[in-house]
């Protein structure tokens, strides 16, 4: 959770117009009888569901005390207001990999629930952050069997154009381009507000971006497209339909865990963290994306809205697996290759053209790829009927989703190890081979 970067908008503010309810097509005319509404689109049902979750919002969630008054409080002012954001548990906290301790009696997490759900689900630009509300249908178990219910997700980024990164949490003072939280409440209690103040009332689990240059993820298109919708304080869009699962990394088994803090007023020190060790990867056009769609009430764009981590005052970060040690002690590279003499360059290079002379007379291009020429991709079946088949690749792996099958053994390689060449490289006029 991150600083304030301007005065919150009052949550009353978050449900008045425009509420952008895309993709939904205009607002239709709703026909009246005698008992009332008559036939109703689903896709009205849905914003009048929709505005009803905002308007319950306003009366079942308010702010956390004190959030409306907080201003342009600075953050190192925060404590005056609210003692507890002063205290010795704090979040987040810069994270040692070299002063971790491992437990072996952590297991992996348990995320129920946390596949495909069919919305809507609000999306909310809450001023100093984006957040999500989740159904508390998804539950998250852990170690010792207690469970927790899901409540909201959110957001927090830097500047990344600015070479500025905007995670919470760091690990070994690393701070990443990002981070995403999903905050949850114990289920012991019978709601988010009942459980919020007590000690062992709150769950955070959270990951860090990262940057790949042309690493789209496409599980986060969908969701920073429609951040356009909610550019100002106080707006609401409506996705409808989220995976928080796939919005996660791949690998959920292996996280940092420790006790700690809500990192925004009234910073309540009952909150057990789960930091993933696994880091999101998105592109470095989605995180630029993300990091301009939304304005502040001071109409600046909402850039740097984390907190800066908290002394750690003596707590332990446990981990359920073993840090890699010192990537300094990693095994130096293998001797450079011998310089070849002249001659024998020279006979390597008479023997790559007389292959090329062979390659020409006895491999011709594969049946009918020298005429595919600009042909685009959903026309190929017309003149290979099997490009429109049932088992075409590529495809996309979820690795949540694969079978483990125990009687599949290490492929084995012959042969693959360095070869003497020479080697011919072509230009196929689609691909490189």
């Amino acid at each position: 959770m991150g600083r304030f970067t301007g005065k919150p908008a009052a949550l009353k503010d978050s449900i008045s117009p425009p509420v952008n309810l895309s993709p939904c097509p205009a607002p239709r005319t709703v026909t009246q009888d005698a008992g009332g509404l008559g036939a109703m689109k689903p896709c009205a049902m849905k914003t009048l569901v929709a505005l009803l979750s905002l308007f319950l919002l306003e009366l079942q969630v308010p702010l956390r005390a004190g959030r409306a008054n907080t201003g342009s409080q600075k953050e190192s002012d925060w404590a005056r207001q609210f003692p507890q954001c002063g205290g010795k548990k704090q979040s987040p906290i810069n994270i040692r990999s070299n002063k971790v301790k491992f437990n072996p009696n952590l297991k992996p997490l348990v995320l129920n629930g946390y596949e495909t759900h069919q919305g809507p689900f609000i999306v909310t630009n809450m001023n100093h952050k984006l957040h999500i509300l989740l159904p508390q249908t998804m539950r998250v178990n852990i170690s010792n069997g207690q469970e927790y219910a899901a409540w909201q997700m959110h957001f927090y980024w830097g500047n990344y154009s600015s070479e500025i990164s905007g995670s919470e949490h760091t690990v070994d003072g690393k701070r990443h381009v990002g981070e995403v939280q999903v905050i949850h409440y114990n289920t012991n209690y019978n709601n988010f507000q009942e459980a919020q103040n007590t000690p062992d009332g709150l769950l955070m689990l959270a990951a860090l971006f990262e940057v790949k240059e042309y690493s789209e993820n496409t599980y986060y298109s969908d969701f920073i497209n429609h951040l356009k919708y909610i550019k100002y304080p106080g707006q609401s869009t409506i996705l409808n339909s989220i995976d928080v699962r796939d919005m996660l990394p791949p690998d959920v088994r292996h996280y940092y865990t420790y006790q700690g803090s809500l990192t925004t007023p009234p910073c309540t020190e009952n909150v057990l963290w789960f930091l993933l060790k696994d880091p999101i990867i998105i592109s470095r056009a989605q995180i630029v994306k993300l990091e301009n769609s939304l304005l502040d009430s001071q109409n600046q764009t909402l850039h740097n809205a984390y907190r800066m981590t908290q002394p750690l005052n003596g707590r332990t970060v446990e981990t359920n697996f073993i840090p890699l040690g010192d990537p300094s002690k990693a095994l130096s590279p293998p001797p450079h290759l011998r310089v070849l003499s002249p001659v024998c360059s020279a006979m390597k290079t008479l023997v790559a053209l007389l292959s090329l002379f062979l390659l020409e007379l006895q491999v011709p291009l594969q049946a009918g790829r020298a005429n595919t020429g600009s042909q685009k991709e959903n026309d190929w079946a017309k003149e290979f009927p099997q490009c429109g088949g049932k088992k075409q690749s590529p495809i996309n792996i979820r690795s949540n989703k694969v079978k483990f099958n125990p009687k599949l053994k290490h492929l084995v390689l012959n042969g693959y190890e360095t070869h003497k060449g020479p080697f011919i490289v072509t230009n196929m006029n689609r691909k490189c081979a």
